[in-house]
């Protein structure tokens, strides 16, 4: 297991925290490398000090193990915490329970996958259905993650029309893969990237986990993406 909580606080200078305001939701997506062990528990102290400047709402997290886990669950206890499987490495999602109430979660199994690939579903309170997922990695298991992204498609599409549904995570898409990309929901767009609720207005974005720690070793070999919507 995971204890401690090493290193000083960091101050990243672009922090931007989130506040209690039931106008705006934040989130962050992030791939925390936990097949890699190495300063594993000065890896997850940082995301736990990220956490704490920008105090998002939602958390998707890709590449947990059970450790960092059950660090997550000791040392970020304002936040209830999902987890898309129970062995190897699998997702999460964090919820901070002052502002976001789980009504229902499912895990998704994706039929043809070799890595035990799957999506995490959260439908919580506002009207909101949450995703994330893992995709198939490498280059030559392309077929399979354009399977797995009609498989998230499909989910969004069947969502009922007052229910925005968010999704993140690493796709591991390359540029080639994707034929149609809808970042944002733009309102009065006709078919599907219509804004289908009050919520998926972006506020901002920015990208979190550019400072080493004390170890010498950046939080994940991924960056965090942080992100704020607001609503009309």
């Amino acid at each position: 297991s995971l204890q401690g909580r090493p290193g000083k606080q960091l101050n990243p200078s672009s922090a931007k925290p989130s506040r209690e305001d039931d106008s705006k939701l934040s989130l962050v997506s992030w791939n925390v490398d936990g097949l890699d062990i190495e300063n594993l528990i000065e890896r997850a102290w940082g995301l736990c000090s990220y956490l704490d400047i920008y105090t998002p709402d939602v958390v998707f997290l890709q590449e947990l193990i059970p450790p960092y886990v059950q660090y997550l669950k000791k040392n970020a206890v304002s936040y209830l915490i999902i987890e898309g499987g129970k062995e190897g490495y699998f997702t999460g999602m964090m919820l901070k329970r002052s502002r976001v109430e789980l009504l229902e979660k499912n895990i998704v199994p994706y039929p043809t996958t070799t890595m035990l690939r799957n999506l995490l579903v959260a439908q919580v309170d506002h009207k909101l259905c949450l995703m994330t997922s893992h995709m198939e990695s490498c280059k030559g298991h392309a077929e399979e993650r354009m399977k797995q992204l009609r498989v998230v498609m499909q989910r969004m599409t069947d969502a009922p029309d007052d229910v925005t549904v968010l999704f993140g995570g690493d796709t591991n898409l390359r540029d080639t893969e994707v034929i149609h990309t809808l970042i944002w929901a733009v309102p009065g767009e006709s078919g599907q990237t219509r804004a289908r609720s009050a919520w998926p207005l972006p506020d901002h974005m920015a990208l979190i986990g550019r400072e080493k720690l004390d170890c010498g070793r950046f939080t994940s070999d991924h960056w965090g993406i942080y992100c704020c919507f607001v609503s009309t």
